[in-house]
Formats: C-alpha cells, sequence, structure tokens
C-alpha cells in the first residue's frame, strides 16, 4: 500500500507502525451499502504492509462460511484514530470542500481500495468470520492513499471603504468573480495575505486557488 499524489508514490513507512489506520468493511451486495466492521488495522514495521501476516480476527457481521463482498478504507493517523463515518459518502471519499476535512493539513492522506469478495472460515468455534487473505491472490491489490486537500478559511472585515481578506492556511492566489456559474472565469486578485479590496458597486465572490 502506498500514500502520496500519483507519480510520486511512497510505500507505507517501515518501523512507524501507527503512522496509518485501515478499517475493514464488508456487503452482502458487490455494490453495497458496506458497512463498518469494527475491525481496524495499522502499517506494520514491513514498508508497504499492513497486517500483520495471519492476522485472524472476528468479524462481526460476518458469519462462518458466508461469502461477502468487502474494501479496505486507510488514512493517516494526523486525520485521527477513530473511524469519521463522514470521511464517505455514497462509498466515495467526501468533496475536497466538505467540513469533514476540516482538520486536513498537507500531510493528511485517505484511500479506498477496491471490492472483492470472499467466503469466511466455517469452522471455527465460535465462527473466526474471516481466515483468508484479504490481500493478494484473489484477493484486494494494493492500493494508494491521495492526499486529502486542505480546506481553505476564508475572513473578511470590513474598513472603511475596502474590505480586508486573509485566509488560512496561507498560501496560494485569491481570485475573484462577479457571478458563481459552472464555466466561470475567476479574475486574479493578488497573492499577498491579507489584502484589502476597494468596495464597488455589484456582488465579488472571492476564492483562493492553489
Amino acid at each position: 500500500i502506498s500514500y502520496g499524489a500519483i507519480g510520486s508514490e511512497s510505500v507505507l513507512p517501515a518501523n512507524q507502525p501507527g503512522a496509518f489506520y485501515f478499517a475493514l468493511f464488508i456487503s452482502s451486495n458487490p455494490v453495497g451499502p458496506f458497512t463498518f466492521t469494527g475491525v481496524y488495522a495499522t502499517n506494520t514495521a514491513t514498508a508497504g504492509r499492513i497486517g500483520p501476516n495471519g492476522y485472524v480476527v472476528f468479524v462481526p457481521g460476518w458469519p462462518g462460511g458466508t461469502i461477502m463482498y468487502y474494501e479496505v478504507v486507510g488514512w493517516s493517523s494526523n486525520l485521527g484514530p477513530i473511524w469519521n463515518p463522514g470521511w464517505l459518502v455514497n462509498n466515495l471519499p467526501a468533496p475536497a470542500n466538505d467540513p469533514v476535512w476540516s482538520g486536513a493539513t498537507t500531510n493528511s492522506y485517505f484511500g479506498l481500495s477496491g471490492i472483492v469478495s470472499g467466503a469466511s472460515e466455517p469452522n471455527s468455534s465460535p465462527p473466526i468470520g474471516v481466515a483468508l487473505p484479504l490481500f493478494g491472490g484473489t484477493g484486494l491489490k494494493g492500493f494508494n492513499l491521495a492526499p486529502v486537500a486542505q480546506q481553505v478559511r476564508l475572513s473578511v472585515t470590513k474598513l472603511g471603504s475596502s474590505i480586508g481578506l486573509s485566509w488560512t492556511p496561507s498560501g496560494g492566489t485569491l481570485e475573484w468573480s462577479p457571478v458563481v456559474e459552472p464555466g466561470v472565469t475567476w479574475a486574479t486578485a493578488g497573492t499577498q495575505n491579507p489584502t484589502n479590496i476597494p468596495v464597488s458597486s455589484g456582488a465579488k465572490f472571492f476564492r483562493v486557488a492553489p
């Protein structure tokens, strides 16, 4: 398993267990809905791996001898150690502008594996739930945790005949447009943070571009 922007990925770091967390999801239907089983994992001392190898755990909701569809979600530990249901919307990562990512930093990562199926171990007592290799063979292939877009907070203050605009985190370019609609062209207002904009007639919408 890797993390980073496509084209510059790195495998999960070795000797840093706890730097990333993973959650197992299951469904009786290949198109979902998928349910979090309550089963967590983390990266191991072996680069690119989660586990450990041979890890067998009871999976609530997966009866012994039953075929289920499953997937794994992973995220960097700076997003928190506990699964947040808001991170997924219709089994896709939440939009970058969703408040659920308000705590994301430039070093935050999130990813979702593919979907495969398998039959759980039928002969254990109590049923283990899963005694099959989740990865490799007919199981899941490796996947990447992509950078989470950092949410920008834009603040506006009235300053006489001007308005003051500032944003966090710093960086990026302030842009504006008289309308917000598909295909709109945004004009550059500058990179100075904070910056003052003279008040004028008509509406102005502002955003911060990378």
